[in-house]
């Protein structure tokens, strides 16, 4: 048995779990491995030496990335691009190296966010594939989410449930960050906001919070979770440039580069739909425009 390592919070929750449910693999020459989301190996455990060498080789080692963009077919891509588990037996991988390869990989899902965190990849040589390999990897997966519930606890409850209450106290995006967690707005991952560096940026603004830039046109309002103190983590509603006039705030952001004519219709459109609570068929009526017509203006516009 050989293992190798990348620390960070999903291999130090979830690589005790793997190694209880390694016996699931008695018997077989397989090898488990952890990815973060983007299907960069964080972590491997091998059955046997002899197949350490060959992953190693492979470009499966801790550091590796695997997603599909840059990979190629292969079961830790496909499950963290359409994050469901997946199985690549053989000459389906795209890499020649790989056809000797059968891999069963299953995604692992916050239970604080609901974001995927990580894959979990069963390997075994393609010749001895069977059935069993995906259940395995999902049992794995659904072991390692229970295990983040545990490990969550109540610290990371309380940030979560700050985060859902600011969020309905806005139609701006939120941020809910502390030292170990980051809960981010599907408008907020566009950021693509280094954690470490965000929480320096929060601490810095001292106990009561307050305002903070975060590049591109975005500012943040910071709030601690708990009133007068950051020490348990803080809510950051995000602010773009072009939101904060007197225009009634909106979560609405155009997805692409638009002409001044878009930009003045998408304007009306976004604020439409945020006095409308985000009613269709009231923004239509109010517009005069067809629910038809408003709809591929919002497909258009990526509302």
């Amino acid at each position: 048995m050989s293992t190798s390592t990348r620390d960070s919070l999903l291999t130090t929750v979830a690589v005790p779990v793997v190694l209880g449910m390694a016996d699931l693999l008695t018997g077989s020459a397989a090898s488990i491995a952890l990815t973060d989301h983007e299907g960069t190996v964080a972590w491997r455990w091998d059955s046997d030496t002899s197949l350490t060498r060959l992953l190693d080789q492979t470009e499966v080692a801790p550091g590796c990335s695997l997603k599909e963009t840059g990979s190629g077919t292969n079961g830790i891509g496909i499950a963290s691009q359409l994050r469901r588990p997946a199985l690549v037996i053989g000459a389906e991988h795209y890499k020649r190296a790989w056809h000797r390869w059968a891999c069963a990989a299953a995604p692992v899902f916050s239970p604080a966010t609901g974001r995927m965190v990580g894959v979990v990849n069963v390997a075994c040589r393609a010749q001895e594939a069977n059935p069993m390999l995906q259940v395995v990897a999902r049992s794995i997966a659904h072991e390692v989410e229970a295990a983040l519930r545990v490990d969550a606890g109540l610290p990371e409850q309380r940030l979560l449930e700050a985060h859902l209450r600011r969020r309905r106290l806005t139609r701006n995006a939120v941020i809910t960050v502390s030292s170990r967690t980051l809960i981010v707005d599907d408008d907020g991952l566009r950021l693509a906001l280094n954690h470490a560096d965000l929480w320096d940026a929060v601490r810095s603004t001292g106990p009561t919070g307050g305002p903070i830039s975060l590049g591109g046109g975005v500012t943040g309002n910071v709030r601690g979770v708990q009133p007068g103190s950051l020490t348990h983590g803080a809510t950051i509603e995000l602010l773009w440039e072009d939101d904060q006039d007197a225009r009634p705030r909106s979560r609405y952001r155009p997805q692409r580069s638009l002409s001044e004519l878009e930009r003045a219709e998408y304007r009306v459109i976004r604020d439409a739909l945020a006095r409308n609570g985000d009613n269709r068929s009231a923004t239509a009526e109010e517009l005069g425009i067809s629910r038809g017509t408003l709809y591929q203006r919002i497909r258009r516009y990526g509302l």
